[in-house]
């Protein structure tokens, strides 16, 4: 990424502002310790997605592999805050049309681009 693409891309504040736009109902009831959880989660969903979607070939070995080891450990990370939000008290008190919004929103991981 060059650069420029890298002062183009959305910083932190604007990834939680839209998250909290769309997770309204999660963010109205929860608590400080779970809307940091969130806040956190949807930040590591942003990092995974983006480590998934680094294009690798043309790549040294070595350098693949780090990118391979760091995409490994954003994934773990992602995992866990994931199973806190879950588990927690804010999540559970959500009606299940926003417990769906969340599912969708910050539970999933897809990627747009083909292998």
């Amino acid at each position: 990424m060059s650069t420029e693409a890298a002062s183009d891309f959305p910083s932190r504040a604007a990834f939680l502002a839209v998250a909290r736009r769309e997770l309204e109902a999660f963010y109205g009831l929860a608590s400080g310790r779970d809307a940091m959880l969130m806040d956190n989660l949807v930040m590591a969903r942003v990092a995974l997605l983006l480590a998934l979607n680094l294009r690798r070939d043309g790549l040294p070995p070595e350098i693949r592999a780090r990118i391979e080891r760091m995409t490994d450990a954003t994934e773990l990370l992602y995992t866990r805050l994931r199973e806190a939000v879950r588990a927690s008290a804010s999540f559970q008190a959500l009606p299940g049309r926003d417990q769906v919004a969340v599912r969708l929103g910050v539970f999933t991981v897809w990627s747009p681009v083909a292998p």
